[in-house]
């Protein structure tokens, strides 16, 4: 499985990318191949770190206005 965000999500995480990292103990690297879905979501690792960034983009992103 490979992470899909949209550009303005990806906006979002970029900023996040840091404290993500750190919550994981990994790399700020790994955590953005994650959100540009240049690496797969196959390990533990990358499932928690996915888990997050998908919790903190939805909470994060503005809803459109309808």
């Amino acid at each position: 499985m490979i992470a899909e965000f949209s550009d303005q999500e990806k906006t979002i995480l970029k900023g996040l990318k840091a404290s993500i990292a750190r919550k994981h103990s990994c790399s700020t690297t790994y955590v953005m191949q994650i959100v540009n879905g240049s690496r797969e979501i196959n390990t533990p690792l990358s499932q928690k770190i996915y888990k997050d960034l998908k919790h903190q983009a939805d909470f994060l992103t503005p809803e459109s206005n309808q």
